[in-house]
């Protein structure tokens, strides 16, 4: 393996580990919605009275609260996620090109070394 499909594949396997987090981020805010959701059912079915305010409120809070944290992390992968994802689409297309430039090289220079050769 040459250097640059070391990196390469590590790089690709960020990437494929951040779209996973994505993943499970949108996963947890959509129970979350769901979980907020009871809450607006229930409110929505009782009457005023039949509601026990504070556990209510209390439960309700809480919900809103941990979907404004998942949000939240979601926010910071979501920009990591879309400038990674552009960044190895760019660098497939450089590669491709610099790949095509490296084995027309080597053709003209008749030589099959490579770098652990060197090195």
């Amino acid at each position: 393996m040459i250097l640059k499909d070391i990196h390469y594949d590590q790089l690709r396997s960020a990437y494929r580990s951040i779209k996973d987090t994505r993943r499970r981020l949108q996963e947890m805010l959509s129970a979350a919605d769901k979980e907020v959701s009871k809450y607006y059912h229930e409110l929505e079915k009782k009457d005023i009275d039949e509601l026990h305010y504070e556990t209510f409120l209390t439960g309700l809070q809480k919900e809103l609260r941990k979907r404004r944290v998942i949000k939240e992390e979601l926010r910071g992968i979501q920009v990591i996620y879309l400038t990674t994802k552009e960044t190895i689409e760019n660098l497939n297309e450089s590669l491709q090109r610099a790949n095509k430039r490296s084995e027309k090289i080597k053709e003209q220079l008749n030589t099959d070394m490579t770098i652990y050769e060197v090195l």
